[in-house]
């Protein structure tokens, strides 16, 4: 099986089967995928979506970005919103433009920040994603935001590491962005590279920043679950049970 999905109009678009879970088993190929921006789909690229049975596409961006790029699905695939439906006052590329972010080391840090909020910020659109994978005979899913990084990144850690997955192989899943994502032009214009930079990679401190907040606040990824996401040890038995083999 190929873990990237070869499309016209994204780049990120990446199957989550295949890894190995601590107690032997595989998460199933097929069942999950994770993407960038998917509004520039392609006729072929839409008859790719539809072959791989996918009924919804569960959109993790704001909703100004979903209004200015709306996703291009199929017919058969619902664009589903389970993220905040307000942007953050101002972007951290905004602030970059406003001059409140001078240096590399202070986007990293911005960025950083920004990973260790994660768990209060989407822990229901993580439960959407885990509620509907545990679901009896559910179809293959796909969950996305902007350039499959950060809030998409989050969100397949915490999936993956509910189905027993290390989180040693879910950091090399993680960073597999900085391999395929095109960032289409997205880049600032007028502002230095080594500034921007930190903005446009996938880098380990970020999602330990989201891991830290995880075990130190909660007790670890299940405590969290049990208690912020609504998603007990039944819930993860019966995720285990649809997405394992």
């Amino acid at each position: 099986m190929h873990r990237l999905i070869a499309l016209e109009g994204a780049t990120n678009f990446r199957d989550l089967g295949g890894y190995e879970a601590l107690d032997g088993r595989r998460v199933r190929w097929r069942r999950l995928f994770r993407a960038d921006g998917l509004h520039a789909l392609t006729p072929s690229d839409l008859a790719a979506l539809e072959a791989l049975g996918i009924e919804e596409a569960l959109d993790m961006r704001y909703g100004p970005e979903r209004a200015g790029e709306p996703a291009r699905l199929p017919g058969s695939v619902a664009s589903v919103h389970i993220g905040l439906a307000d942007s953050p006052a101002n972007s951290l590329l905004e602030t970059m433009h406003a001059g409140g972010v001078s240096s590399a080391e202070a986007a990293w840090t911005r960025l950083r920040d920004s990973y260790a909020r994660y768990p209060d910020k989407y822990a229901p659109a993580c439960r959407a994603i885990l509620k509907r994978l545990a679901a009896k005979g559910a179809p293959p899913l796909l969950f996305h935001c902007t350039a499959g990084k950060d809030r998409t990144g989050f969100a397949a850690a915490v999936v993956l590491e509910a189905l027993g997955v290390p989180r040693e192989t879910i950091m090399e899943d993680y960073l597999l962005t900085n391999r395929h994502w095109d960032r289409g032009n997205r880049e600032p214009e007028g502002l230095p590279r080594e500034i921007y930079e930190p903005v446009f990679s996938a880098r380990e401190e970020y999602l330990t920043a989201s891991w830290d907040t995880l075990d130190r606040e909660h007790g670890g990824l299940e405590g969290w679950l049990d208690r912020a996401v609504g998603f007990g040890a039944g819930d993860r038995e019966r995720l285990r049970g649809a997405m394992l083999e």
